[in-house]
């Protein structure tokens, strides 16, 4: 699951994209949205990713730049892979996706987290008490994951819990869960960001030492469906600021592969 650079579509990022993709041995993405496209702008954008030496799959966000709900029924027929959600978003905006999902036969990517729980910038410990930066609670994703679970069994929807960083959330889920998590939380944890190292800086956040090595468990239990780069990379500036202001994400193809 990839990103564009910046968070931004433009022609000359998915070329750098696509370079950087065939460079690493890539040959398919899913791309998250990065688009405020219209009806006709979309299966534009559609029919050049199709014309691409690697294979490319978008995903859509079912809000717009607004947060207004999209018109979700064309961006699936013109070629929308899979709808992206937050588990806290407005109930009837889930509700309404989700009754997409399922008319159309379509998986949903599931962003488990409340950010509005503590508004951090990294995990909640003893890495971001030694360097006075606001925590990341645990609660943020797994009391949003069991929110999900009940989501799923009531409608009997195919969920894909995005990204989760925590073994404790894979332990509320099911051996028939779909659940992605990014290479990064199994050989990374809080203590890369010391130094105040934006680089570690990613959403969801590095976990402690201790969850990392739990994480390798559960892989090696096959709890893990999907690995992801989480490949988001941002221009220079935008990183190499205070931990406080530089964005979340990591330029990390190149380490996926390996």
């Amino acid at each position: 699951c990839i990103t564009l650079k910046d968070n931004v579509f433009s022609l000359k990022h998915l070329d750098a994209l696509e370079k950087q993709c065939l460079k690493n041995g890539i040959c398919a993405i899913v791309l998250r949205d990065s688009t405020n496209f219209d009806e006709q702008g979309f299966e534009l954008y559609f029919q050049n990713l199709s014309q691409r030496k690697i294979h490319i799959f978008p995903s859509v966000k079912v809000l717009d730049s607004q947060n207004k709900l999209r018109n979700l029924a064309m961006f699936i027929d013109k070629g929308a892979c899979a709808l992206e959600l937050n588990s806290a978003m407005d109930a009837n905006i889930l509700k309404i996706s989700i009754q997409y999902a399922l008319m159309k036969n379509l998986p949903i990517f599931m962003q488990c987290y409340e950010k509005n729980y503590d508004n951090g910038v990294m995990n909640e410990g003893l890495v971001n008490f030694e360097l006075g930066l606001s925590g990341i609670s645990e609660i943020s994703e797994i009391s949003e994951v069991a929110k999900v679970k009940e989501l799923e069994k009531f409608y009997q929807v195919k969920v894909l819990y995005d990204t989760l960083s925590l073994e404790k959330s894979l332990s509320l889920l099911s051996k028939d869960s779909l659940t992605l998590l990014s290479i990064h939380h199994l050989i990374k944890d809080d203590t890369s960001c010391r130094d105040f190292n934006t680089l570690a800086k990613l959403i969801p956040p590095l976990r402690s030492n201790e969850n990392l090595i739990s994480l390798k468990k559960a892989l090696k239990e096959q709890k893990i469906s999907f690995l992801s780069s989480i490949h988001s990379p941002y221009t220079k500036h935008l990183k190499d600021t205070t931990f406080d202001e530089a964005v979340f994400g990591i330029d990390s193809i190149e380490e996926f592969v390996s």
